[in-house]
């Protein structure tokens, strides 16, 4: 199934052409974003079948694998020990995530029961895509600008592949603000140096395309630090490993640098 087919299924088609991202994406594969990210695997193993297979992509997915990319960004041995409630659950989503409405998207992708399960679908009961994006600062940044520019805080590998974000973000040639934020040492540890080099990302002026996005605000307005550190007790957040998780994927120093503790 293309993407647009997958897209159409979930509700999403509507929403992304609202937001410009529909011609971008719809030249783009799906199987070779997952592929690249090593998806499936550890997709298969977290009994996410019926979710893959209901968002129409089970096919394309059939041969792919994650848990050497999580291996490498030290979370494969959280996520097995701790289980995905207790991670998102510390890291506060639920309360980040209080006053979305997702539910006819998730229900389609067969997510409804996992996030019920998680006790989350009340924190995601009352609010469209628009209002979160919104409210996440994106909607408009992701309304007036192309795909380049709001990508890769989205987390589309493929898109970014395709569509060469470092032409798009590093039109300055600005290393100094990525610099600053150690996001070399960040992909590095995560082993995704190589993988984002190859696709041009690594000088990516990462401060700008946040600053552009409106994240810092957005981050400062929803006190992340709070949402990490789930009802504010950093000791929770310490005891459940989340620091040693952020530490192993070399993301302690990049939060940090970014003011995110602080918040």
């Amino acid at each position: 199934m293309g993407l647009y087919e997958a897209l159409n299924d979930m509700g999403l088609y509507e929403a992304l052409n609202d937001m410009g991202l529909y011609e971008t994406l719809y030249d783009m594969s799906l199987y070779e974003t997952l592929n690249d990210m090593g998806l499936y695997e550890t997709l298969y193993d977290m009994s996410l079948y019926e979710t893959l297979n209901d968002m129409g992509l089970y096919e394309t997915l059939y041969d792919m694998s994650v848990y050497e990319t999580l291996n490498d960004m030290g979370l494969y041995e959280t996520l097995n020990d701790m289980g995905l409630y207790e991670i998102l659950n510390g890291m506060g989503l639920y309360e980040t995530l209080y006053d979305m409405n997702l539910y006819e998207i998730l229900n389609d992708m067969s997510l409804y029961e996992t996030l019920n399960d998680m006790g989350l679908y009340q924190a995601l009961n009352d609010m469209g895509l628009y209002e979160a994006l919104n409210d996440m600062g994106l909607y408009e940044t992701l309304y007036d600008m192309n795909l380049y520019e709001t990508l890769n805080g989205m987390g589309h590998y493929e898109a970014l592949y395709d569509t060469n974000l470092y032409e798009a973000l590093n039109g300055m040639g600005d290393y100094e603000a990525l610099n600053d934020i150690r996001l070399y040492e960040t992909l590095n540890d995560m082993s995704l140096y190589e993988p984002l080099s190859d696709m041009g990302l690594y000088d990516m002026n990462l401060y700008e395309a946040l600053y552009d996005m409106n994240l810092y605000e957005a981050l400062y307005d929803m006190n992340l630090y709070e949402a990490l550190n789930g009802m504010g007790h950093y000791e929770d957040l310490n005891d459940m490993g989340h620091y040693e998780a952020l530490n192993g994927m070399g993301l302690y120093e990049t939060l940090n640098d970014m003011g995110l503790f602080d918040l």
